[in-house]
This record gives structure tokens, C-alpha cells and sequence, in this order.
């Protein structure tokens, strides 16, 4: 078996050794490919003009995948990465638990860092390493911002941006 070269859409390249091959549905595999998503993911954001303060920011309530600020906006980004091309099943794994826990650690992080005079927002990145290109929601055309990736085999994917994506008072 021959190496697997990951390649972000910056260029930025991490090769995965000829003993692993990348099968989001194994667990160190899957690791390597959450890792993958989300280097891509800050990288994507910070073309977009958002400042990371964050990666994988942990705290005894849970992690945050990415926080970044977007003006005097605090925004927390849960990154959703999928093999397959099913845009739509990623963003909807962030069910209401799901956003319930992120509104508890968006809290904790306002509490433990003292914004509480910042305003907040969730944000959500979806990348699909196969598929045609996602649709944007109709509902929120221009609140989706979608771009084609190299996945991680080198395969054509798709990064979709959705802002404001739920929200809540902090």
C-alpha cells in the first residue's frame, strides 16, 4: 500500500504512511481525517477574514473545535467532515443536544475569559471529500459560503460555511 498525501486547499500537505490507509469509519483513521477537516477548516476561515484564538479548545464541560473572532464577533465553529458527499447528514448531526452543549461551553469560555460585552454566533463547516457540489439552504443563500477542497485521497470535495447557523443569548 502507498502513502496517502493529504493536500488542504492551501497547499499545505501531511502524508499518512503506507500502513494506515484513510477510513474515516476506523478509529485512528478517523482522527487523522478529523484532523485534516479542521486544519482546512482554519485555514478556509482565515481567508475569510476571521482571527482563530482557538483550536480544540477543551474545558471540563466538553471542546470547542475552533473559536475565532470576526470583527467584535466571538465565533464558535463545530467542524463536520464527511467521506461521502452528504453535506446536508454532516450539518445535521448537530442536532439540538448537540447545540445545547455548545451553548453551555460558548458560556463557559465568555465566563472563564470575561467577553461578556462581545457579541457571539455559531458557526458551522462542513467539508465533503466526494460529491457534486452542495446546494446552498435556500432559506439563507447568503449566509453559505461554499468552495471546492482537494480531499484528502485527491479527490474533488467541498467546504460549505454556514453563519449564524443556530442561535442563542450568551
Amino acid at each position: 500500500m502507498r502513502s496517502v498525501l493529504l493536500v488542504s486547499d492551501r497547499g499545505r500537505r501531511a502524508e499518512l504512511g503506507p500502513h494506515m490507509s484513510l477510513d474515516p469509519r476506523q478509529p485512528e483513521q478517523r482522527r487523522k481525517f478529523g484532523q485534516w477537516a479542521e486544519q482546512v477548516a482554519a485555514e478556509f476561515l482565515q481567508r475569510h477574514g476571521y482571527r482563530i484564538l482557538f483550536r480544540n479548545y477543551q474545558c471540563r464541560l466538553g471542546e470547542l473545535d475552533i473559536v475565532a473572532r470576526e470583527g467584535n464577533t466571538v465565533v464558535f465553529i463545530e467542524v463536520r467532515a464527511t467521506s461521502s458527499g452528504d453535506a446536508v447528514r454532516a450539518a445535521l448531526s448537530l442536532d439540538q443536544r448537540k447545540q445545547a452543549r455548545l451553548w453551555r461551553l460558548a458560556q463557559y469560555f465568555f465566563q472563564r475569559h470575561g467577553l461578556h460585552h462581545c457579541a457571539a454566533r455559531f458557526d458551522a463547516v462542513v467539508l465533503t471529500s466526494t460529491g457534486d457540489r452542495p446546494v446552498a439552504v435556500p432559506a439563507a443563500p447568503n449566509q453559505v459560503v461554499i468552495e471546492p477542497i482537494t480531499g484528502p485521497e485527491g479527490q474533488q470535495g467541498y467546504i460549505l460555511l454556514y453563519r449564524n447557523v443556530y442561535r442563542h443569548d450568551l
